[in-house]
């Protein structure tokens, strides 16, 4: 109870308070006013474009599916992208234009077009793709065609389907057929079926507004019928309250109908009881003149009327919540009361057309900050302070003066302060104010003067601290800490005030010298720790000490030239704020430790003077960004500025608003409508060429193809956020040819690119704000860069082609003269080759002639010897004679044969009898008959087999008998008596190796090359005194070649000659 009353209490004294004030008079006039319009109306911007249709009145506003806004009315139709209109005009000479200059209503349908209703022609389609109109006029004699050229009204269905209202009544245009159907009400009553608006409300009934009062579409009769509806006290409605007239028909999220009449009240209907009745918070009798009603938000519907202005209702309670009136000689204020159209688009901005005016716009989303700027009604660079005492009353110190701001009433009304004339007279101007408590407001000036002035009785006491000596006078803070104590920071210095005995005393160092330094504000903890905030750095004195101490600035630990405040947070802990950094301050031991808070983005608009801690322990930095200590993170707001800004004195936060003063301005946040920035703008392209060609830029969503002929392009583009387009700093590549990103500005906003090479590319351009804090969706376009003719594969392969026919051309040349060259050298080199051999024949025929004239000579030397003796009977045994002779005889017939059987093979005439026979059969034959041979000339003879049971080849089985005659008989001949022979037969693969080796006397490594020539013989101790004509070897070497085999000479592990024969199986 008793806190009741004290409640109570308190409100009764705040009335008393708030009445003495508003009585007060000032005895000079206040150097800034404001208005209720000043404070109430919505920051509105104005749309700075040339166009025809903005000089006319404007019937409909409309944002199409790809993100760009529409205007039409009489004087046209415009598009724009957030930085140009383009106007769209009738050319009689193109049969795809506009077919008139005037339209009605627009509709947005779902593929980037438009559906139009021209004021004289009916219906028109405008195709974002092919930049083209198509009209649909009224046509008596076809059914298949509007009912009427006046339509009012057309709603884009969800398929693209469309109902469509006039003169001639309603309409159904099936997209797909391309059909139209039409439906009246059955009466002959005139204008009984003109439809003005339509609205489908959540049941899918479609309601008109017609000249004869609403109507609904029944869908079984398919007529329009007059709805049987109620009144407020559930009577049904007498005819002629059926037939009001509305000229604005919209449904309300929450279901409901709202109808803007016709020199009637706004209605409201449900739709589910049909009751309708008029909004109560209206003049009886007015007349209204609406001409739009659109539901800007969650909780407001706005409503224009011609003759007063824009009403503003609560869409729930229905209540008018405020009244936008206009003030022309004022920028950001509505320009007339005659707003035509009220529309909201995607992002949330509340647009606004008037009858030859530029368009206004509203961006809603930035209602939480609210800029209240002061008209300065004489000149002079006066400090504005504001001290706020609840959410709407506030105190504002402006030059000498006091006034009370009620943002509520949006006045400003003067306090009877200064009372002194003699201090009137002075130069001085307000530079602190502060509350203390029993509505006591301390003052401090530029002069070395303090000022208690009590808000209830108005009176003021003026307290000097000159004497103190102090060598600042501007009073920079205010620190009331009790009803004792008070410290006063200024230009030199700092001091305590205690308003009992009325007495400054000067704050010194531990040194005991007085504190000179500049101090901006002051602190006193809980454990009575002073702080003073000073451009030396930080003083403080802890409870023990006596005297202030210095933490120093410096460029490592505690960085900054100043530092610009001290303050608790939320809980308890002690931030210090220099003009460079933030730290978080911890006591211990009487030490000072220092945090420094993780530096900020540069981007960020930090203000580092007007910084204050919130009652959610939120450190501000400026009104647009603050420090989360809780979550390490700096929060970016700047895009809820809007404004240009002056610097910015100070902040207060009281009752979850932040209060920032500048000198011409107060600006408050209202923290619980700070939203994160959701709305990302797309990109589009607003204009494409390529060489002097003009592409069409809305059949870019996905690709373009540059042709050859110029292989370059132009692109301008925008990102469609409207209330930040100025703000928007825009990038691009050409991913495949860039490496970074390209920089464009906002007037530019352009990607230009020449001489490409042939290819496939990527566009991408990217938009954000410039300060970091929106950034908008990413637009991504393929690029196909058309190759010349000379830069086709077809081409490069045809040069291919003709170089390398041209190098092989060249090529032949050359190697023509170069084959005529090298013939010429080849027959020369030849000739001198068959010279060469030519000698080397006749040197080896001679040597041949020789060497068989040798052999020859000798047996028959011996045989004409013989035969002498056998003529002159000397000798004794003629028949020994008579052998002698046959042997010589047979010698000089194998020399022969011998000599026949090379010839033959020379000339390829030796014939080789090949038959199938089994080897090792053949072996077992030759070995016992080889045996007896060799062990007969005291040599021993080994015969080595390693060969398959059965081993079929294919051989002329006499001259491999042959060879190995001749080779035996070669070892028998040169190997040393007694010796031994050696005969290895083995398989190796595919291959059949015979190995016939001999003991000591071996042959060395120059003969091993020269023995299988003809007559060569080795003339050490295998030399001719052995017999011989020399020819064997040579004969067994055709042989062997002869049977497409090998037959190669060693040196012996036994000390004598080894010879390796290979013979091929397959």
């Amino acid at each position: 109870m008793m806190t009741k009353s004290l409640v109570i209490l308190f409100f009764l004294l705040k009335l008393i308070i708030y009445q003495t004030l508003a009585v007060a008079k000032s005895p000079t006039t206040l150097p800034i006013s404001v208005s209720p319009l000043d404070v109430h109306s919505p920051f509105f911007q104005t749309l700075n474009h040339e166009s025809a249709v903005f000089n006319y009145v404007n019937y409909e506003i409309a944002q199409d599916s790809e993100g760009f806004l529409w205007f039409a009315g009489y004087g046209g139709l415009v598009r724009f992208d957030g930085y140009e209109v383009k106007e769209f005009k009738h050319d009689p000479k193109n049969h795809y234009s506009i077919a008139e200059d005037a339209v009605r209503s627009i509709s947005a349908d779902n593929d980037a077009g438009l559906w139009l209703s021209l004021y004289n022609l009916g219906l028109s389609h405008y195709d974002a793709k092919t930049k083209t109109f198509t009209h649909y006029p009224h046509d008596k004699n076809n059914l298949n065609s509007p009912s009427s050229n006046t339509i009012r009204d057309i709603i884009v269905l969800e398929n693209n389907d469309l109902w469509i209202g006039g003169k001639g009544g309603l309409s159904y245009y099936t997209s797909k057929t391309k059909t139209f159907n039409h439906f009246v009400s059955g009466s002959d009553i005139k204008n009984d079926n003109y439809i003005l608006d339509m609205t489908i409300d959540r049941q899918g009934v479609l309601w008109l507004s017609t000249a004869k009062g609403l109507k609904v579409f029944d869908n079984i009769t398919k007529k329009l019928i007059v709805p049987t509806l109620v009144n407020e006290n559930n009577q049904p409605l007498k005819p002629a309250q059926q037939s009001k007239l509305f000229r604005k028909i919209i449904t309300a999220e929450n279901g409901k109908i709202w109808l803007a009449g016709f020199h009637e009240n706004i209605h409201v209907l449900d739709p589910n009881t049909k009751m309708i009745f008029p909004l109560a918070d209206r003049e009886k009798g007015g007349k209204y003149n609406h001409m739009s009603i659109n539901q800007v938000n969650d909780n407001e519907i706005w409503v224009s009327n011609l003759t007063t202005g824009i009403e503003v209702f609560n869409a729930k309670t229905m209540e008018k919540t405020k009244h936008i009136s206009a003030n022309n000689k004022k920028p950001h204020q509505l320009q007339r009361i005659n707003v035509d159209v009220i529309y909201t688009d995607v992002s949330g901005n509340i647009w606004l057309s008037f009858y030859g005016e530029k368009p206004q716009f509203y961006n809603q989303n930035l209602s939480a900050y609210q800029y209240i700027k002061f008209d300065r009604n004489i000149n002079g660079e006066g400090i504005l302070r504001v001290k706020p005492l609840d959410k709407n009353i506030s105190i504002i110190s402006i030059f000498k003066h006091l006034a009370l701001f009620d943002r509520k009433q949006g006045s400003l009304k003067p306090l009877n302060f200064p009372k002194s004339l003699a201090f009137k007279d002075t130069a001085w101007e307000i530079s602190e104010l502060t509350l203390g408590r029993d509505n006591e407001l301390w003052l401090g000036l530029t002069t070395p003067t303090l000022i208690k002035f009590n808000l209830a009785t108005q009176e003021e006491h003026y307290y000097s601290f000159d004497e103190l000596g102090v060598r600042g006078n501007v009073t920079y803070g205010i620190n009331y800490i009790s009803d004792n104590e008070i410290i006063i920071s200024t230009s030199g210095g700092a001091m305590t005030f205690n308003p009992k005995t009325e007495k400054f005393a000067a704050l010194k160092t531990t040194q005991g010298d007085e504190i000179h330094s500049r101090v901006w504000r002051s602190y006193k903890s809980e454990q009575d720790d002073y702080f003073l905030a000073s451009n030396e750095g930080l003083l403080y004195q802890l409870n023990d000490q006596q005297g202030f101490s210095l933490l120093p600035l410096d460029k490592s630990t505690f960085k900054g030239s100043s530092v610009e405040m001290i303050a608790k947070g939320k809980e308890g802990e002690l931030w210090i704020f220099t003009n460079q950094a933030i730290y978080q301050a911890k006591i211990t031991e009487a030490q000072i430790a220092l945090t420094q808070v993780p530096q900020p983005d540069s981007q960020l608009p930090i203000d580092r003077v007007a910084i204050t801690i919130d009652e959610q322990g939120l450190l501000w930095l400026g009104p647009y960004v603050y420090y989360d200590p809780y979550n390490r993170k700096y929060v970016n707001l700047s895009h809820y500025s809007y404004l240009t800004k002056n610097a910015f004195n100070d902040t207060i936060s009281l009752a979850n608003h932040i209060y920032v003063s500048s000198d011409k301005e107060i600006l408050i946040i209202d923290k619980n409508k700070i939203e994160p920035q959701t709305y990302q703008a797309p990109i589009r392209l607003t204009e494409l060429t390529s060489g002097k060609q003009q592409l069409n830029e809305q059949q870019l969503a996905n690709s373009i193809t540059i042709p050859a002929i110029s292989q370059e392009f132009s692109a301008r583009f925008s990102a469609l956020d409207f209330a930040h387009a100025n703000n928007t700093s825009y990038q691009y590549r050409l991913k495949g040819l860039d490496e970074f990103w390209r920089t464009t500005s906002s007037l530019e906003r352009r990607a230009s690119y020449n001489s490409l090479p042939p290819g496939n590319f990527v566009l991408e351009i990217k938009a954000y704000h410039e300060s970091g804090a929106v950034e908008h969706r990413k637009l991504s376009i393929a690029i196909t860069v058309q190759p010349k003719f000379y830069q086709t594969i077809w081409f490069k392969i045809s040069i291919i082609f003709t170089i390398a026919v041209c190098l092989w051309l060249i090529h032949k040349v050359f190697l023509k003269r170069a084959m005529v060259k090298e013939h010429a050298v080849n027959t020369h080199k030849l000739a001198i080759e068959r010279a060469e051999m030519m000698e080397d024949l006749i040197i080896k025929k001679n040597q041949l002639l020789a060497d068989v004239s040798h052999e020859l000579s000798t047996p028959l030397t011996v045989l004409k010897l013989q035969v002498e003796s056998l003529k002159d009977d000397l000798e004794d045994d003629v028949q020994v004679t008579y052998q002698a002779l046959d042997n010589k005889l047979d010698d000089i017939q194998h020399l022969i044969d011998d000599i026949h059987q090379l010839a033959q093979s020379d000339v390829g005439a030796l014939q080789l009898n090949m038959k199938h026979f089994e080897l090792n059969e053949a072996l077992d034959h030759w070995q016992e008959e080889l045996s007896q041979f060799i062990n007969n000339n005291k040599l021993s003879f080994t015969f080595i087999r390693n060969l398959p049971k059965t081993l079929m080849v294919n051989f002329d089985k006499d001259r491999i008998k042959q060879v190995f005659i001749n080779l035996l008989t070669n070892s028998i001949k040169y190997t040393n008596k007694p010796g031994q022979v050696q005969l290895h037969a083995t398989v190796q693969e595919d291959t059949l190796v015979f190995i016939i080796e001999d003991s000591a006397p071996g042959v060395t490594g120059d003969d091993l090359s020269n023995i299988f020539e003809r007559l060569y013989r080795v003339e050490s101790s295998r030399s001719r005194e052995t017999g011989g004509s020399g020819l064997g070897l040579a004969i067994c070497k055709s042989l062997i070649s002869g049977h497409n085999g090998q037959i190669y000479a060693k040196q012996s592990d036994i000390g004598g000659l080894k010879i390796v024969i290979t013979l091929p199986l397959l």
